[in-house]
């Protein structure tokens, strides 16, 4: 494993998708797709078609062999098992969090606020979930369109949001030679009209961090921090992960006990072929399970999930990571 640092040089455009309201809108973060594509498109510009025997390393690169995790400028997004206060908190109740996925350690008990007993409208510990935890500086510039004379269109305005340079910081799973490979690239270019925008400098650096820890013997948390594409044993789309793919990973018999999820929709673009990829049902990024073992487990095959959940996981959906220990550091 690797932890990834890109730097911004230029102003970058990740576009979301088309607006009624004429403002194209980027990405508050670096999707791990939109990583693995820029890798890609500089390996090709180097090495040409990825035919006879460039295209194993191609394939060990792109295709399965390494998992590109999304980058952040801060902290990854809000967990929806995280209630936090909708308003600043009181002299009756000074806590600022409560995770539900907890198992109850002492530091939850005393930091929980009295008023979730209430069960009334005025609790002020709410799901918020899958905000962004930290925001990365943006800039908006108005454009108008250029029609097919060459000269500007009527009643073609636009506004384009664009990243201003900034510092992400991720994750890359994969053999150590093909990390090496990553390395040699060099310098890459994100988003939208790269001739001119998203020159970004990078730097990968050997990382022994696991996503996930241990609770006890039985017990762990999984906290998706980009969306995971599950199945079920019919290939149709789930809402966690299944058994037989829990026990793959940890050699034991586990079960979802409880979840916190949310339902969302990805596609993208293969910029080689020039065609839209195919959109897939998926549990958004926030998304939180609690997990327990019929028996104890080796903590070490938590190792496993630093490669994430789900299908196409090499284009960055599935990604699993973020604090356990104390879910203050996800608003703190």
């Amino acid at each position: 494993m690797a932890t990834l640092e890109l730097d911004l040089v230029q102003r970058a455009h990740l576009g979301t998708g088309p607006r009624s309201n004429f403002r194209q809108a980027t990405f508050e973060h670096i999707p791990g797709s939109v990583v693995r594509g820029a890798f890609a498109a500089v390996w090709l510009a180097r090495n040409g078609e990825a035919t006879g025997a460039a295209r194993p390393e191609f394939l060990t690169l792109f295709e399965g062999g390494v998992t590109y995790g999304p980058l952040f400028s801060g902290r990854p997004p809000t967990p929806l098992s995280l209630r936090i206060h909708k308003y600043p908190p009181t002299d009756k109740c000074r806590s600022t969090y409560w995770d539900a996925a907890s198992p109850e350690p002492t530091w939850v008990r005393q930091h929980r606020c009295p008023m979730e007993y209430a069960k009334s409208d005025s609790d002020p510990l709410r799901r918020h979930g899958a905000a962004a935890a930290s925001r990365p500086r943006t800039i908006n510039r108005s454009h108008v369109a250029i029609g097919s004379d060459g000269v500007a269109a009527d009643g073609r305005l636009f506004v384009r949001e664009d990243l201003v340079p900034t510092t992400f910081r991720g994750r890359i799973e994969g053999p150590d030679d093909a990390l090496e490979k990553l390395r040699e690239l060099g310098s890459i270019r994100i988003g939208g009209r790269r001739t001119t925008r998203g020159l970004a400098t990078v730097s990968l650096t050997s990382s022994d961090y696991r996503p996930v820890a241990a609770i006890d013997s039985n017990t762990f948390v999984i906290r998706l921090i980009s969306p995971a594409i599950l199945v079920d044993d019919d290939g149709a789309p789930a809402v966690e992960p299944q058994p037989w793919e829990l026990k793959r990973l940890l050699g034991v018999d586990a079960t979802v006990v409880r979840r916190w999820t949310r339902w969302t929709e990805v596609g993208g673009w293969h910029a080689a072929s020039g065609l839209p990829k195919h959109t897939d049902a998926a549990v958004d990024v926030g998304s939180t399970y609690l997990i327990k073992t019929a028996e104890p487990f080796d903590p070490s095959r938590l190792a496993g999930l630093s490669a994430g959940l789900g299908l196409r996981r090499h284009e960055g959906f599935g990604a699993v990571g973020g604090p356990e220990a104390d879910p203050a550091g996800w608003t703190a």
